[in-house]
């Protein structure tokens, strides 16, 4: 089962979070050549020895392997009046049963990826965000993040990029972005969140937390700032029309390490950021990292559902809110009702909700938890990816049920947090018509691809034995050839890779 194209607002699907990459500050890889991240604190930062140098090995047709070479152009090619530079990183190399494209392996710290047609030329194409690497060499020196436009050109290696934001243009931990057509005129625009709870440690940084829209023009994207410099940070903007104005609204959380809240912020087309600049509250107290969006209660308009890390305490990871009246001018952030999911399996990374997992037409949540059973004494819970299914009554605890295996975190060392698993995307990885499982194991090192062998059956596979801190996993046909190719970044060892089954 190929999937199609995503639609513009939803081209991140289920989204993208690098699950705490820096619970500690000794958890991140520095620009000194320090180690110690959250999920590899006492190994060695790179990938595989023969990866350390920043070149890969490519497996030939007569079995001859030759290193990868990076060829680097200026392109003149022209897309909707964009211009970038033409990236080819020639060669690829088997890893267990795909074959992998390097799009990127000099971009320090990347962490989301998420997919559109920006140029509509048929080929999907990337737009990435990294970190940069924290300085820890002198006190703490929090790095300015990049984002990054990879237009898919001559196969799944040679990519045009085109900057959205560099260093310089002060957004410290660009995290998810969401790719829409917000003002009607016929091209894609981007919105980004942003922050993290670290940049309080860096005095010359602060509050980093950011709302920011790139709208598209033609020639270059136009930066709107809805929030910047706030003390709360974003993770995943979520676009979907909350009101049904006809117009895209932002649901997210805010977050500090200890609080989270679930707001929305409408939208207006009539604002120069084409989004209202004050947030409407939903819940005050539970908000959660990557919110999704479905009619759970089948009453005709949209609720939200999620998982929590942040601001957790002793309360409920899984959670959903029921809309049970919508905004208006009375009451304009609508009136909620939070229902509890589950209290079971330990703080959550994501919750994606899907009636397709099964192919039965019947709603499921399908989550990530983000623990830690290597460490001495072990997590309660297992890593695991869980499949959550309600019963008659929606508002009681939905049964789960463990569709994974063999998930286990590198232990934590000292102040170096590590939890597994990461995030994930759904996907038919092998052409059989049902959905796949794609895997970040984050403080596990390891990604991994679930296959449904048989309805409601899964079987564990492992794609790369080592890429620590894991993002994307989103999973599209980008080459034209029928199946779906997962894309993953690695932030510890600055890989961003497209995987081609073979």
């Amino acid at each position: 089962m190929t999937r199609l194209p995503p639609a513009p607002h939803g081209s991140t699907p289920g989204a993208s979070l690098l699950a705490c990459i820096a619970l500690c500050l000794a958890a991140c890889p520095s620009d000194d050549g320090g180690e110690g991240s959250d999920d590899d604190a006492a190994t060695e930062t790179d990938d595989e020895a023969t990866e350390s140098s920043g070149s890969t090995e490519t497996e030939t047709e007569t079995e001859t392997e030759t290193e990868t070479e990076t060829e680097t152009t200026e392109s003149e090619t022209e897309t909707g009046g964009l211009e970038g530079e033409l990236i080819c990183n020639e060669g690829s190399e088997a890893v267990s049963e795909w074959l992998r494209h390097t799009v990127a392996d000099d971009i320090p710290g990347p962490a989301f990826v998420s997919i559109a047609d920006f140029d509509d030329d048929g080929k999907l194409d990337l737009l990435s965000s990294a970190f940069g690497l924290i300085d820890t060499s002198m006190g703490i020196a929090i790095p300015e993040g990049t984002l990054t436009l990879h237009l898919q050109r001559e196969g799944l290696n040679c990519w045009e990029r085109v900057p959205l934001v560099s260093e310089g243009d002060g957004v410290e931990f660009p995290n998810e972005s969401e790719i829409a057509d917000l003002d009607g005129d016929g091209d894609l625009d981007v919105v980004l969140a942003a922050g993290f709870f670290v940049c309080m440690f860096d005095p010359n940084v602060g509050d980093c937390g950011g709302l920011y829209v790139f709208e598209n023009v033609g020639t270059e994207f136009v930066r709107h700032d809805i929030t910047d410099a706030d003390p709360q940070f974003f993770h995943r903007p979520g676009l979907v029309d909350l009101d049904g104005d006809g117009v895209l609204d932002i649901v997210t959380a805010r977050e500090t390490f200890m609080t989270s809240e679930l707001v929305w912020y409408r939208g207006d087309l009539d604002s120069p950021t084409l989004f209202e600049a004050e947030a409407r509250v939903i819940d005050p107290e539970v908000g959660g990292t990557i919110p999704d969006f479905a009619d759970i209660d089948e009453d005709g308009d949209l609720d939200i559902a999620a998982g929590r890390f942040f601001g957790l305490g002793e309360g409920e990871p899984y959670v959903w809110w029921e809309q049970t009246a919508a905004p208006s001018d009375a009451v304009p952030e609508g009136e909620w009702l939070r229902h509890v999911i589950s209290t079971d399996h330990g703080q959550a990374i994501q919750l994606r909700l899907t009636r397709d997992l099964y192919g039965d037409d019947t709603l499921r949540a399908v989550a990530s938890n983000h623990v830690n059973q290597g460490n001495e004494p072990p997590d309660e819970w297992e890593s695991a990816i869980i499949v959550f299914e309600p019963g008659d009554d929606l508002t009681a605890p939905w049964t789960s049920t463990i569709i994974s295996e063999g998930i286990v975190s590198l232990p934590d060392d000292g102040v170096a947090i590590a939890d597994a698993p990461g995030v994930f995307d759904l996907a038919d990885a092998d052409g059989d018509g049902d959905l796949d499982v794609f895997l970040s194991g984050d403080g596990d090192p390891r990604t991994f691809w679930l296959e449904q062998t048989e309805t409601a059956t899964f079987t564990t596979h492992v794609i790369e034995e080592s890429l620590p801190q894991a993002g994307g996993g989103h999973a599209y046909d980008l080459d034209g050839d029928g199946d779906n190719d997962p894309v993953f970044t690695g932030y510890e060892d600055a890989r961003i890779y497209v995987y081609e089954r073979e």
